[in-house]
């Protein structure tokens, strides 16, 4: 098979059942966006073929069971719980199998989930495709991992650490939440911890997301905070007091250079965020002083106003179709799709 070799990165969403996150799409164009990044979508679900703004991988789950059924049975009300969503969290490690021969053996890969906004800028891939050895997640505490994104050095390694975790699962005949596999196999070395990165100079780092500096930064799904999803939340999963830095934003904003979300801590060194989780499950725009909620959000963050409720703000502050990088990606994803 011929590969594209100006693709640097395969960047793998995964969506299983019937439940669709919003966020999903929208994500996706962001991501499409860093022309030298595939993006694709691994799914059991027909319908999402033609909206996807990407390429998209069928799955057939059905016919094609990742999990014994014994142990289907065993966790019969998992299946059934939520329409599914924690069966189907735990399957997706395990899926990417099903990517064999349709990605380039070599590349990098980055899943990520649907609320995931990444920067994969190509210096950031360069440093990630040197440095990390193996599949690698982010550890929240002892015994908790989390796969909001994970990193692969290729397709070979990630198919291997899948097939560890799936085993170890097995082994355990208990149920475990995917945070709960992930935060056992980093106990045991059989996936890799994903820590933040320096640059090329001491002075610059990059700093990879699980959920804790999002959450400070747009707050918590509302649905886990009585309704409120404004920023300001302390996850105690943190490893830097989000509230002794000074955050900004680069924004630069062409076909090559992209916007940059970073902060400044006390030594004076520098941390780029490589990916943000939005728990809240806002849908943001190109991060930019000129749109009013990134604006606020930043100020806030650092002390300068309260954090601003994205309910108090119209559509077109924060992905309106024509003031945005976000309507002229899918502008132009409609007009070129099936060039890729």
């Amino acid at each position: 098979m011929n590969y594209n070799h100006d693709i640097v990165a395969t960047i793998v969403f995964v969506h299983l059942g019937r439940k669709r996150p919003h966020t999903l799409n929208h994500y996706a164009i962001w991501a499409a966006s860093y022309h030298w990044c595939r993006v694709i979508l691994i799914t059991d679900q027909k319908d999402l073929q033609e909206e996807f703004p990407g390429e998209v991988l069928l799955v057939d789950l059905k016919k094609n069971p990742i999990l014994p059924l014994w142990w289907r049975l065993l966790h019969y009300d998992k299946g059934t719980v939520a329409g599914g969503y924690w069966l189907n969290t735990l399957q997706r490690l395990f899926i990417f199998e099903s990517l064999e021969g349709m990605v380039n053996p070599s590349s990098l890969i980055i899943h990520i989930e649907s609320d995931v906004m990444v920067f994969p800028d190509q210096e950031f891939l360069s440093l990630m495709k040197k440095s990390i050895m193996r599949t690698s997640v982010v550890e929240l505490r002892p015994g908790l991992g989390i796969a909001s994104i994970l990193v692969a050095p290729n397709l070979k390694d990630l198919v291997l650490t899948g097939k560890a975790l799936l085993k170890h699962l097995l082994s355990q005949r208990l149920w475990l939440s995917d945070m709960e596999l992930l935060g056992d196999a980093l106990n045991k070395n059989l996936i890799g911890r994903l820590r933040a990165l320096p640059l090329e100079t001491d002075s610059e780092f990059l700093e990879f997301d699980g959920w804790p500096f999002g959450q400070f930064l747009f707050g918590q799904d509302g649905v886990h905070n009585q309704g409120n999803s404004a920023g300001g939340f302390i996850s105690p999963y943190l490893t830097i007091d989000p509230r002794t830095v000074i955050w900004g934003i680069r924004e630069i904003e062409d076909y090559q250079v992209k916007p940059r979300l970073f902060f400044v801590d006390r030594a004076g060194k520098r941390h780029h965020l490589f990916n943000v989780h939005i728990h809240a499950k806002h849908l943001l725009c190109s991060p930019s002083f000129s749109c009013n909620f990134w604006s606020e959000t930043i100020r806030a963050a650092n002390f300068q106003c309260v954090f601003p409720n994205l309910q108090n703000f119209s559509s077109r502050n924060t992905h309106d179709d024509n003031g945005n990088l976000m309507g002229r990606l899918l502008r132009r994803f409609k007009s070129t799709i099936g060039m890729r």
